[in-house]
């Protein structure tokens, strides 16, 4: 329903292009591919950073190119957790990631480099991405920003930016569905403990009908 209708405003000259975002890659595609009306752009989160390099790996990139799909690729920085203060408490990534990604930032620290520039600068210099989303709270993270842009790496950093990919981030590691497991697991809980508080309260009801019917007689 909504994508008709939001073909109807581009056609009304109200709007000019029409994208996704907010899921998997996979149902990304999946709208694309299903969708009744062209699809302009996606927006994909944290599938080419340096803990994940997998969306040159599922061949969605490749898909997008093919249907002339613009694909804007945001969050290089993984929301936080490729940086030198590490990623916010409600982070989904695993303890595992996120403990990989703080020894990376020690690692950076010790060699007087960013590890929230080294992130940037890879995504950057992939030819094949062409737009990427990027966030800054204040100032120096934009003046940082805009450095990497115009000015690249230095050599050390961009050693750096080796010795990441090779210590710590060698494999693909994302969290893709772990939110949504959670979610299921936690109403899953909540079902349960539904069930059992009304099992109980029934029993109790049972046992106080049966209490009154021994007084009564």
């Amino acid at each position: 329903e909504t994508l008709p209708a939001l073909d109807s405003l581009r056609k009304a000259g109200k709007a000019k292009r029409i994208g996704i975002t907010g899921y998997d890659i996979k149902a990304l595609r999946m709208v694309c591919e299903r969708s009744p009306v062209r699809i302009d752009s996606v927006i994909s989160y944290c599938r080419c950073a340096l803990h994940d390099r997998s969306l040159f790996d599922s061949e969605f990139l490749d898909y997008l190119e093919s249907q002339g799909i613009e694909l804007i690729n945001a969050a290089p920085i993984a929301m936080g957790l490729l940086s030198q203060k590490g990623p916010p408490a409600w982070h989904p990534a695993s303890d595992e990631l996120k403990a990989r990604a703080s020894a990376a930032a020690r690692y950076c620290e010790a060699e007087g480099v960013d590890l929230a520039k080294c992130a940037l600068a890879w995504v950057l210099s992939q030819p094949r991405i062409t737009t990427t989303l990027v966030s800054c709270v204040n100032m120096e993270q934009m003046n940082s920003n805009l450095s990497v842009l115009k000015n690249g790496l230095s050599p050390n950093e961009m050693a750096c930016t080796a010795s990441l990919l090779r210590q710590w981030f060698m494999n693909n590691t994302h969290w893709e569905g772990a939110e949504l497991e959670k979610y299921r697991a936690e109403k899953a809980a909540q079902k349960t403990k539904r069930i059992v508080f009304v099992f109980a309260a029934s029993a109790v009801a049972l046992a106080l009908l049966a209490a009154l019917r021994k007084k009564s007689r």
